[in-house]
């Protein structure tokens, strides 16, 4: 799973202004053989990046992306001020995105003590380093001792431009099943030049 919070562009259910990101999700679970499931989507109804082209074009939107600086629901990309959260108006149920992007927001701005919400650089600024957040989570299931181990997220924290890694929080091995894959998690990361922490419980 990785979420990661953008530049304030989605305004939410019921307010005038725009507070948070497009907050994209994704999640990537593998199948058996070839198979695979992956999930990559913004917790806006689109991206940024189409109602640009639609301006463009010279064509309307669709109704359920965009709304203007007062909050009313608009097509003609000339008035728009922001997108509106996935689902769209209140009555589409937008309020279940915006819940969404307020999840990724949480996960990401508030807890790594990074920017967060409106205090992030807007759209196609540059003045201000970005100081976003991608929050990364990967889940093994031990299915030999019906037990879960989770690998709690590493922190990519990008600012000023560069990119600074951090260990959240550190995996447990408590069964000897759960102990075999930390050590060759361990073993990974030192040859990956990875850093990483281990506690045995």
């Amino acid at each position: 799973m990785a979420f990661t919070n953008t530049s304030p562009s989605l305004v939410p259910t019921r307010a005038k202004k725009g507070t948070l990101g497009t907050n994209p999700i994704t999640v990537a679970a593998a199948g058996n053989g070839e198979d695979q499931f992956v999930l990559d989507m913004a917790t806006t109804s689109v991206a940024r990046g189409k109602v640009e082209i639609q301006k463009v074009k010279g064509k309307p939107m669709p109704t359920g992306w965009a709304v203007d600086k007062d909050g009313h629901e608009i097509t003609g990309p000339d008035k728009f001020y922001g997108l509106q959260p996935l689902g769209g108006t209140e009555e589409c149920s937008g309020y279940k995105g915006y819940g969404l992007a307020m999840m990724v927001e949480i996960f990401c701005g508030m807890l790594s003590g990074s920017t967060y919400g409106p205090h992030v650089r807007g759209f196609k600024q540059h003045i201000n380093p970005a100081n976003l957040v991608s929050n990364y989570i990967t889940i093994w299931y031990m299915f030999a001792s019906r037990s879960l181990l989770v690998w709690h997220p590493y922190i990519i924290e990008k600012k000023g431009g560069d990119l600074q890694q951090h260990s959240a929080a550190a995996p447990t091995a408590k069964h000897p099943m759960q102990k075999h894959r930390a050590d060759k998690h361990r073993e990974t990361q030192k040859e990956q030049g990875t850093p990483t922490r281990i506690i045995e419980t």
